[in-house]
């Protein structure tokens, strides 16, 4: 994977991003109104906890949005995955806490020798509490969708049959729908076909040619420039010294088939 390639990022991605800044700065505004309120004013502390928060659930998004299968939660296991992923987020949400609090405070002592911890309860309302936790929601919700798609992309793709399953036959001032896997065999006679079923025989003004494109060639071989037969009720075959030959349907008929087409019935 090149360098350009690594930094693209998916739209999905760019969303949740995106959700999270806005939570960074709402965050700090909330941090700002505040520090107005209780006369604590410091710009460099919240501009500093709004960078640290950012990065570091940027980041997390980034690297979950790889490598999330800690927090994938998995139908077959649910409840186990979802306390799982509720423990890891309570983790990485004290972990945010404490790391930005000392890192602020410890910023502070070197830069300008001075302490500026103003107790948890205003450490935890300027680095916003549940504003990290909607982070941490919206990396979780990141995360499944991601192994959504992916189980979508991985599932085998059923096609549709391009195959007819049933032909529409004119029956006097009828329409009736047949089955293809009910016709037995077919024959050509001059501008029409003969459909043969174990009930009865359908007689359709069609070519056999544009028949034989409709039906499955695993079902419906052809055994002679005239004849249809569908594999299904082959029941034997017998070649004659010339290289033609019998087959019997199982309804016990015996119908000739040509030499030319052999290799097809077979397959």
């Amino acid at each position: 994977m090149t360098f350009s390639q690594s930094i693209k990022l998916s739209l999905s991605e760019r969303l949740v991003l995106l959700a999270i800044m806005v939570t960074a700065v709402l965050s700090t505004f909330s941090g700002w109104l505040f520090q107005v309120y209780t006369n604590t004013l410091c710009h460099q502390k919240l501009l500093l906890t709004f960078m640290l928060s950012s990065l570091f659930w940027v980041g997390l998004a980034r690297y979950a949005g790889r490598n999330g299968q800690l927090l994938e939660v998995r139908k077959k296991s649910i409840v186990k995955d979802l306390a799982r992923s509720t423990g890891i987020g309570l983790g990485l949400v004290a972990f945010n806490q404490v790391a930005i609090i000392l890192s602020v405070g410890l910023f502070f002592k070197l830069v300008y020798n001075c302490e500026v911890l103003g107790g948890w309860s205003q450490e935890l309302i300027i680095n916003n509490v549940t504003a990290n936790v909607f982070s941490f929601g919206l990396i979780f919700a990141f995360v499944q969708w991601n192994a959504h798609r992916h189980d979508e992309e991985q599932s085998p793709v059923i096609e549709e049959s391009a195959f007819s399953e049933n032909i529409w036959i004119k029956d006097y001032k009828d329409q009736i729908k047949l089955p293809v896997n009910e016709i037995i065999w077919v024959q050509a006679d001059n501008n029409c076909i003969h459909l043969h079923t174990g009930s009865r025989k359908f007689v359709v003004y069609r070519s056999l040619k544009s028949l034989e494109a409709e039906l499955d060639p695993a079902m419906f071989v052809r055994i002679h420039r005239s004849k249809l037969v569908n594999r299904d009720y082959i029941a034997r075959l017998k070649s004659f010294p010339s290289g033609d030959g019998e087959l019997q349907l199982s309804n016990g008929q015996l119908l000739r088939y040509s030499r030319t087409f052999k290799g097809a019935l077979l397959l």
